[in-house]
């Protein structure tokens, strides 16, 4: 039996509806708070386990948000997941945000959640070895899906006249990317595959401003594609 933890999330909604598993999540019938063990002894029946739940938080300011809240979600709820649970199979979605830089040469995370994203893999890590159960880790790029603006990509649509006077700086800032049912369809593939150790989904790095183009473009024709469906 699988399940996803943040299964009423931006990628676990989808990821779960794909692997056809349960979903885990403060949202759902399946109830659960990572940072209130006594919630999680529910998904020891479970030996799948896909962690997707996390704290995001905003690329735009790497530094300037409550490092303690990053932490009691990202590291300690993840702790006490891998604590109070019996996987034989445990996947961890990480973020590529742990590099220091797009070309993904040294870890030195770029933001409070890159960071602790990091800590929880090692977390991972130190419980596969202890409890010996199989895990993967998976590093991930901004995924997005202008059917369902999140986050940055919600500030680069709203604000992308304004941006457009800024081409010539952003286009020298790259960024990698991957759509969200390109990205679920990898996800997929890697659990059913049983894959173990980590794997990085690099995505597709392109400037910041080709970004917003590709950005606009989709949304324009998800208009006129409702327009004459309706």
């Amino acid at each position: 039996m699988i399940v996803v933890t943040g299964g009423s999330g931006f990628i676990g909604r989808k990821l779960a509806k794909e692997l056809k598993a349960k979903i885990a999540s403060r949202n759902n019938k399946l109830f659960i708070d990572l940072e209130k063990p006594n919630t999680l002894s529910k998904l020891k029946k479970f030996s799948i386990i896909v962690h997707s739940a996390a704290k995001i938080g905003y690329t735009w300011l790497p530094w300037f948000q409550d490092f303690n809240s990053f932490y009691k979600t990202n590291v300690k709820g993840t702790e006490n997941l891998l604590r109070y649970t019996n996987p034989k199979y445990f996947v961890f979605l990480s973020t590529l945000a742990v590099y220091n830089s797009q070309k993904l040469e040294k870890i030195k995370p770029r933001s409070f959640y890159g960071l602790t994203k990091y800590l929880a893999e090692r977390k991972c890590l130190e419980y596969a070895k202890k409890k010996n159960f199989k895990l993967l880790i998976i590093r991930l790029p901004m995924i997005y899906d202008v059917e369902e603006p999140k986050r940055e990509t919600y500030f680069l649509l709203k604000f992308s006249f304004f941006l457009k006077l800024l081409k010539p700086i952003l286009k020298k800032k790259y960024i990698r990317v991957m759509e969200r049912k390109t990205c679920i369809k990898r996800l997929a593939s890697l659990i059913r595959k049983r894959k173990t150790g980590t794997v990085e989904i690099k995505g597709k790095m392109i400037p910041l401003s080709d970004f917003i183009e590709i950005l606009n473009q989709k949304r324009a024709s998800l208009l006129l594609k409702k327009r004459r469906e309706h």
